[in-house]
């Protein structure tokens, strides 16, 4: 249920501006699931509109760097999965 809702239900968070949620859920979607990266930050840039106050600007022009060190973290986990996958032999 855990990987569900994170998976699947987080999505629903970013149909909405981070900044309608509490400081616990903007940093969330910002640090932990960075799913602010994906359409916030970028677009508060190309409207021209506030990012939330203690969030540093530098945030809507990383959203590239972000995808490249998500994109990194996976290959690297997803080696060490295969790495360590042993067959049954049938």
């Amino acid at each position: 249920p855990i990987l569900d809702f994170l998976l699947f239900q987080m999505k629903d968070f970013i149909q909405y501006p981070i900044t309608i949620y509490n400081r616990i859920i903007q940093t969330t979607l910002t640090f932990i699931l960075p799913f602010a990266f994906i359409n916030f930050y970028p677009a508060s840039k190309i409207l021209n509109k506030d990012i939330p106050t203690g969030f540093h600007p530098i945030l809507q022009y990383i959203g590239p760097l972000v995808g490249l060190i998500l994109f990194i973290t996976s290959i690297i986990l997803w080696n060490v999965g295969v790495s360590k996958y042993k067959s049954t032999g049938t």
